[in-house]
């Protein structure tokens, strides 16, 4: 089992895409915030979302940076200028809840930058992490589809900027274009994937080896080297909560971790030095290999 590592810190933008079609989005845009997308588009007028009254130049980047997400790549320019008219962005401060268990709202969230945590709380008090959500990713999606109560706290980690789309208008622009829907799915079924690998990894591995799938699953690419690192580092109690495992052993192991320069710690970040060393051994304890 190959642990599934998060990508590059990509911000869901191709800083090479622009020119004639970027302009293009641009006019689009401000014609919608002018009142004259019928005119332009031919497909009928498109209010703004409530509350959405940025100036027509904000209409423009609004569309430009919907452009640019993966999971909007490739759509029509008529289509994506209608999206911008939609939509409405968000800044969210660290520790500022987005979501909260139980919500009824169905909004889909678009990471533009910064980051968030994805957990669990029970009734009780206690916690459980689920996932971290960095920029050009989403989340929120389950509620729309579904139309059911929100599953899940979210909770900045750093301030962050989100796009917001209504989930009529999250599903409608999902459904007139295959390339997104192909691409929505192969989100869903990569997280299936990683639940399934967290499964098995409660089940047969020890802590040690649940540990390293962790720090490798929770990092990034760090430069044109093979370091990565997870930034803001997680308190060891939730790391261990994220593996099934006390604070105390996760501890012990990071720590000889450190002496054994497969990572370096600090306040700030957590370096996996040599990412490759820990993938081996989760692959050998896995196959029998493990002493």
């Amino acid at each position: 089992m190959v642990v599934q590592q998060r990508p590059a810190a990509a911000r869901g933008f191709d800083p090479d895409e622009g020119g004639s079609r970027g302009e293009d989005l641009a006019h689009l845009a401000s014609d919608i915030a002018a009142g004259q997308w019928s005119a332009r588009a031919g497909i009928g007028s498109a209010e703004p979302h409530s509350g959405h009254d940025e100036p027509a130049g904000r209409f423009a980047r609004s569309a430009a940076e919907l452009a640019r997400q993966e999971l909007f790549r490739g759509l029509p320019e008529a289509q994506i200028a209608q999206l911008a008219a939609q939509v409405r962005w968000r800044w969210v401060d660290p520790g500022e809840a987005v979501l909260d268990y139980g919500d009824l709202s169905t909004d889909v969230f678009l990471v533009e930058d910064g980051s968030l945590r994805v957990l669990v709380r029970t009734p009780a008090g206690q916690e459980v992490f689920l996932s971290d959500v960095f920029a050009g990713e989403l989340f929120g999606e389950l509620a729309a589809i579904r139309g059911t109560p929100r599953s899940a706290n979210v909770t900045a980690l750093h301030r962050s900027r989100l796009c917001v789309i209504p989930a009529t208008v999250f599903l409608t622009t999902i459904l007139k274009s295959p390339d997104a829907a192909l691409r929505l799915m192969r989100i869903l079924t990569d997280r299936i994937r990683t639940q399934s690998d967290r499964l098995v990894e409660l089940t047969v591995l020890p802590v040690r080896h649940r540990l390293y799938a962790e720090l490798l699953r929770l990092s990034r690419r760090r430069g044109s080297g093979g370091e990565r690192v997870i930034s803001p580092p997680p308190p060891h109690h939730v790391i261990a909560a994220r593996i099934g495992a006390r604070r105390e052993p996760v501890s012990r192991e990071l720590s000889e971790l450190s002496r054994q320069a497969m990572i370096q710690t600090s306040r700030r970040a957590i370096v996996v030095l040599r990412p490759e060393v820990l993938q081996a051994a989760i692959e050998a304890k896995l196959h029998g290999r493990d002493n």
